[in-house]
């Protein structure tokens, strides 16, 4: 079965409620390492 547009599933809807319920951080770190690989 296809989704339409805008619609979610139930573990999506969980895990958006989880992550709307929590402070939205200021900044993101990402450092890159002398071998041009990235980490966070």
């Amino acid at each position: 079965m296809a989704l339409k547009p805008g619609q979610v599933t139930l573990g999506e809807s969980e895990l958006l409620d989880r992550v709307r319920s929590q402070p939205v951080p200021r900044h993101v770190a990402v450092i890159m390492d002398g071998n041009g690989r990235w980490a966070t």
